[in-house]
């Protein structure tokens, strides 16, 4: 039997509808909404294997953060960007679910600049 993927895994299409609220919440859900008056982008799901390193991905199941550096903090969007000490990956969290996130993508959204 297949194990259904997590709910923030699944890749949201709401190409079809056109009620803004419905189409924002499928977008929060997928985590690629993209607030702040930027144009919104459609991103694949990743598996969580193939998001950042071991270490990264063990501190968010434990509940730990020893192994995340807090970036920048967006309070209008309810999001916390970390990047990960061991392998750099950049990782977005929010109210329900982290994710990573692209570096481009991180520096537009947060409007910093990242290296």
């Amino acid at each position: 039997m297949t194990k259904p993927l997590p709910l923030w895994s699944r890749n949201f299409e709401a190409s079809s509808n056109t009620n803004p609220e419905v189409e924002s919440a499928l977008s929060a859900a997928a985590g690629i909404a993209l607030t702040l008056g930027l144009e919104m982008e459609k991103h694949e799901a990743r598996e969580w294997l193939d998001q950042g390193c071991e270490s990264c991905r063990a501190n968010w199941l434990q509940g730990r953060r020893d192994a995340l550096k807090q970036v920048e903090t967006l309070i209008d969007r309810h999001t916390t960007l970390w990047r990960c000490v061991a392998c750099d990956a950049f990782w977005e969290e929010n109210e329900r679910f982290a994710a990573e996130m692209d570096r481009i993508d991180a520096e537009k959204i947060y409007g910093i600049s990242l290296k």
